[in-house]
Parts: structure tokens; sequence; C-alpha cells
């Protein structure tokens, strides 16, 4: 407005007048949005809101929960599974390499899955490489407790030995199989 005047030549300037122009244009923008402050001031979520909120976290969470809890029950059974073939896997080639000029194998305990040297597991000697099972999976096959030995050089398993290992949870399951050749299915 001021800048208007003077470069459209109207170089007489009343401070007093143009100060209540811009009043007069912004004022009533200045007390909208004072109104608008306080109007939103007073207003604020309901109760009902803030439960419909909380329910919603809290069904969200729930499936969340459930969805991870079984990851992790599967997930136990896997690594349970990868661990007992990594062993079975170490006996074999220890054996079919003549390593100590014995064979090698793979015992399952209630509490540990053992590799061990010889013919039959002794559970005092010192070269026994010892790794703990995960809680609550149960470990059945052919024979009780669950024994696998490899012959030297041949890695080839006594028939007897042979067939389906089974790890269970109670929900889940992976399967080990076993054959004479001494070969490793999972």
């Amino acid at each position: 407005m001021i800048l208007r005047r003077i470069f459209l030549g109207n170089t007489s300037l009343n401070p007093r007048s143009d100060l209540e122009e811009v009043a007069s244009k912004v004022g009533p923008w200045i007390r909208s949005t004072r109104r608008e402050k306080h109007r939103l001031s007073e207003q604020g979520f309901s109760l009902v809101e803030v439960l419909v909120v909380i329910a919603l976290f809290l069904v969200l969470a729930a499936l969340t929960l459930g969805i991870g809890v079984d990851s992790v029950r599967r997930a136990t059974v896997g690594s349970e599974r990868t661990t007992f073939v990594q062993l079975l896997e170490r006996a074999r080639s220890r054996a079919m390499n003549n390593m100590g000029n014995v064979p090698h194998g793979v015992v399952v305990t209630p509490t540990d899955l053992v590799l061990f040297q010889g013919a039959v597991y002794s559970s005092t000697d010192p070269l026994n490489e010892v790794s703990p099972r995960s809680e609550g999976i149960t470990i059945t096959g052919p024979t009780d407790p669950v024994t696998v030995v490899f012959g030297q050089l041949s890695g080839v398993v006594a028939s007897s030995q042979t067939g389906d290992l089974v790890l269970s949870n109670g929900e889940q399951t992976a399967t080990i199989g076993i054959n004479t050749a001494g070969r490793i299915d999972w």
C-alpha cells in the first residue's frame, strides 16, 4: 500500500493513515487466528477415542506376538537339525579320512549331541566333542539312545543305525535320513 503510492507517484505519506490501513487489513486475520487457537485449545480427545486407539494397539501387538512365537519355535527345530547334521557330516568325514585309525560317530544324550571316536561311545573319553541340545526338542531314531557310527575309510553305517532321525518340539518336526552307505539326507 505504502509502496504502491510511492511507485504511482503519490509521495505524500501519512503514517497514521497508513498504519490504520494496514491494521484494517491485518486486524480481522489476527482476530480470527486467535479465535481458532482458542477454539482448538478447548477441544481434545474423548475417553472413547483414546480407548479405541489403545485397543487397536493391543490387537496389533497380540498379532505380532503370535507370529513371533511361532517363528521362534520353527527356528529352534531348524537350528537343532542343522547342528545335528553338521556333527553327522563331521563324524562321517573324519571316519572316511581315517582320523585316529578309528570309526567316528554321533550320539544323542538327554542334554547333548556328542561327536565321539571309536566304535562305541564312552562318556569319559576326553576327545568327545559336546554340543548342548535345545530344550524341549526330542530326537528319536532307530536306536535308543540315538547313535550313528560311520565306518573307517568307507563311511558306511550299520543297518541297525539307518533310517529316519526325527526332531520334534510337539508342533514342528524335522527329519534326517541316514542310509547304509552313510548318506545324510535332510
